[in-house]
């Protein structure tokens, strides 16, 4: 199954009286979503300009604001350019960012383990009575096992420690 391609939307928005209405995250400095440097929605303010014209959401990703490019740069950098971004701001969005990359880090089991037969049980004989194929095929499957498990864990806490 392809990866869905990126939608990518530019939002013209008057933030003349109101302000703009939204709050983000993210940068080189303080990544939102995994490594992503990104700078992302993560709130819309009800009334406000974002949520008057309704198309911009929580987990969009923005791309740029009034032609300056924000994929690399620092948090304070983005933040910089919305204050001197006028009464007019024309956003290059790309819709749904944070989900997708959400999904591009979830580890495919299925892409990492490769089948091995299994000899049985480890021998109460001694190993050096063992015949070798035996060992190497348990050790085999234990070390896949091993190398899963490792991966599931420290995804786990790098994903609880980002959401904290």
């Amino acid at each position: 199954m392809s990866e869905p391609v990126p939608q990518v939307e530019e939002i013209i928005l008057n933030k003349e009286h109101i302000g703009l209405g939204f709050n983000i995250r993210g940068g080189l400095d303080n990544l939102h979503i995994g490594t992503d440097p990104g700078i992302f929605v993560t709130t819309i303010k009800p009334g406000l300009a974002a949520a008057q014209d309704g198309r911009l959401n929580p987990g969009d990703k923005i791309l740029e604001i009034n032609g300056q490019d924000l994929r690399n740069v620092t948090h304070q950098t983005a933040v910089l350019h919305f204050h001197d971004s006028g009464n007019v701001v024309t956003l290059l969005v790309e819709k749904g960012a944070e989900d997708r990359i959400k999904r591009r880090m979830i580890v495919r089991t299925s892409d990492l383990v490769k089948e091995v037969p299994y000899a049985g049980p480890p021998s109460p004989t001694p190993p050096d009575q063992v015949e070798e194929w035996e060992w190497s095929k348990v050790l085999l499957g234990v070390g896949v096992a091993g190398v899963l498990t490792a991966i599931a864990t420290v995804a786990t806490v790098l994903y609880i420690r980002r959401r904290h």
